[in-house]
């Protein structure tokens, strides 16, 4: 699992601000420092990354969301979840690391 303390490209460790602040600069704040862009994901592969209930996301092109499993009540299923890019100010997913590729 990754965690909220992230290794990035064996350089730094960096603490993401989570929740995300109201006022925030995506390019400064996030991609400099190793977040995926959402025009670089790959449709089907699985991410590492940051959001409230999940540490692991499969990007999902059509539905233009990611999809994880989500246990709530000693239930399981599957539940949506939107890049930063398009934050709503509910819960999102920041793409960290590409874990696999639906090849891999």
């Amino acid at each position: 699992m990754l965690g909220r303390r992230l290794f990035l490209g064996g350089i730094m460790n960096y603490k993401f601000k989570y929740p995300v602040p109201k006022e925030y600069d995506l390019e400064k704040d996030y991609y400099e420092k190793g977040v995926i862009r959402k025009e670089d994901l790959i449709d089907g592969a699985t991410y590492e990354g940051i959001c409230r209930n999940a540490d692991e996301a499969i990007w999902d092109e059509i539905a233009d969301s990611f999809v994880y499993d989500r246990l709530k009540m000693g239930h399981t299923f599957d539940d949506w979840i939107k890049h930063i890019q398009d934050d709503d100010r509910y819960d999102i997913f920041i793409p960290i690391l590409l874990k696999k590729t639906k090849e891999t």
